[in-house]
């Protein structure tokens, strides 16, 4: 944690519209508006989940984008009352759906870099923001496989996964006596992580990451966190260098939401002191 906050991570890419660098005008077609996707006609019509889109300019080169997700499903029946301790009837309608899902993104149009909350829905973002601009987007990350080394000072963690038919490629990095002893457990799958509280790059961990990334292909997943700063990190996993900027702030107590002005407030603080 950073400063007794919690951790809201962002990831960094670069954004290409068109073939070229991002401009303000690009995001004029996003209005703040609640999306409702419905199946079936008529009478039939049913809400299965609802999202609210919201964005908002800053300083004349942020386009901050707030996406808040539900679904109407799975809805209990019963709920307990924490201050009678019984269960009691659902209160909230079938038909009422909580937007508990967050997705926060950052466009800084100044150097295209796209910011966004969740890495794994990246696409999936770009997909639903080149439908809206009506516009081709490329989303690729920051650095390459070969530059990773080179831009971390310290490692954080390292963690490997390996099958057994694979186990032979541990030898070349463990003992054998541990590859042997790991191999004995019969696991359908080993993974091993190694954990360092601040450990600075020395010649003898640059040679060992480097053989690591060459050999890849021999791990069924293989992640390396690296960090530059406090709240910078980069981060490899097996196809992809993730460079990544840790957010100090705090969710609500009662929601456990993020509030998405303090979000982008502390984000666009971070790029800009940097």
């Amino acid at each position: 944690m950073a400063g007794g906050k919690d951790e809201l991570f962002f990831s960094v890419n670069q954004l290409i519209i068109d073939g070229r660098k991002a401009k303000i005008d690009d995001f004029d077609p996003i209005q703040d508006k609640l999306e409702q996707q419905e199946i079936g006609t008529g009478r039939e019509k049913e809400t299965l989940s609802a999202k609210k889109i919201s964005k908002e300019i800053r300083d004349s080169r942020f386009v901050c984008i707030y996406l808040e997700e539900g679904d109407k499903y799975p809805y209990p029946d019963k709920v307990v009352d924490s201050s009678k301790s019984k269960e009691i009837k659902n209160p909230r309608s079938v038909n009422q759906i909580e937007l508990t899902n967050q997705f926060f993104a950052v466009i800084d149009v100044d150097s295209s870099r796209l910011y966004v909350s969740k890495q794994r829905n990246r696409n999936q973002f770009a997909n639903w923001l080149g439908e809206i601009i009506k516009r081709k987007i490329e989303v690729k990350g920051v650095i390459k496989e070969e530059d990773f080394v080179k831009t971390i000072e310290y490692i954080k963690e390292i963690s490997l996964s390996v099958e057994p038919s694979l186990f032979s490629s541990l030898s070349k990095t463990l003992s054998a006596k541990l590859v042997e002893d790991l191999y004995g457990f019969e696991a359908e799958e080993t993974v091993v992580t190694f954990k360092y509280k601040k450990k600075k790059i020395t010649d003898q961990v640059i040679q060992r990451v480097k053989d690591l990334i060459g050999r890849k292909s021999d791990f069924t997943d293989l992640t390396i966190v690296g960090r530059s700063d406090e709240l910078f990190s980069t981060v490899f996993n097996t196809g992809e260098v993730i460079n990544r900027i840790t957010v100090p702030v705090d969710p609500n107590k009662s929601t456990q939401k993020f509030n998405a002005g303090e979000v982008f407030a502390t984000l666009i603080k971070i790029i800009k002191d940097n």
